[in-house]
């Protein structure tokens, strides 16, 4: 059952006019999501990558996700370390770097 809402976020580049390359405001779009557990052995073959896997967000329609990194859920941010599309549905490995891990809480922006 698809019962919990996340928020997928894209930050694009924007060229200024002197061609500098500026981050814009990031855009943000909720969507339901199937909230999993992660296996363990994907668990241990992140942590070589220092990374801990902390969940799999499954989207019910692939057409929901455009490419975004990052992913706002119970008020943690996670970036998308793999996507794996089954039939319609698509399955998004959600991590925290190690570093990030100790309670890392959303501040004003991403």
């Amino acid at each position: 059952m698809y019962n919990e809402i996340i928020k997928l976020c894209k930050t694009t580049l924007a060229v200024d006019e002197y061609g500098n390359e500026l981050e814009t405001k990031p855009t943000m779009r909720e969507v339901f999501a199937q909230i999993r557990s992660i296996r363990m052995s994907e668990f241990y073959a992140a942590a070589t990558a220092d990374m801990s896997p902390s969940c799999v967000a499954v989207l019910a329609d692939y057409r929901d996700y455009e490419d975004e990194e990052i992913v706002l859920w119970n008020d943690e941010k996670y970036r998308v370390i793999r996507t794996y599309r089954k039939g319609k549905q698509l399955e998004l490995t959600l991590s925290k770097k190690l570093k990030d891990v100790k309670n890392e809480r959303l501040g004003s922006g991403i």
